[in-house]
This record gives structure tokens, sequence and C-alpha cells, in this order.
């Protein structure tokens, strides 16, 4: 037997190789549906989503560090009026 790529294979092999690559090219076409630009934009939206989900995280736990260093001076300088 032959797979897709020209390589001898023996036979049991060949046929799950096949299958195996069959099945691949239909999950395949499954996700991509009958308009693959369509899944490739979809992608690159969730790509960019997924940036300006990390920076706004980033931006987020920047503020929290900041709000903290507020917090921690501001509770150290009412403990030295009460001293």
């Amino acid at each position: 037997g032959w797979d897709y790529d020209g390589k001898k294979l023996g036979k049991a092999k060949a046929s799950q190789h096949l299958a195996k690559q069959d099945s691949y090219y239909n999950q395949l076409s499954k996700i991509l549906g009958d308009n693959p630009e369509a899944a490739s934009k979809a992608i690159g939206d969730l790509s960019k989503f997924e940036d300006e989900a990390y920076k706004a995280r980033a931006k987020t736990l920047e503020e929290v560090k900041q709000l903290q260093a507020t917090y921690d001076s501001e509770t150290v300088a009412r403990s030295k009026r009460r001293e």
C-alpha cells in the first residue's frame, strides 16, 4: 500500500494511516465549514480580543499595585499620627 505522500506502507498500516488522515481532514472541514475565510477572520478576531484582554489585565494588576502602595503609605502615616 501507499499513503497520500507516496510512501510505501504495509497494507494494515497504510489503511490505518489513511483513515487517520481522512479523519483529520474531516474534522478540519467541520471546523472551517463552508467558508474557510470566515473561520480565519474569526480566529484573527479572537487573537485580537486575547491581546486586548491581556493588556487590560496587565493594566488592572498595575492599578492594584499602585492602590496597595497608596493604602500602605496612608496606613503608615495614620499609625505615626497616633504615636
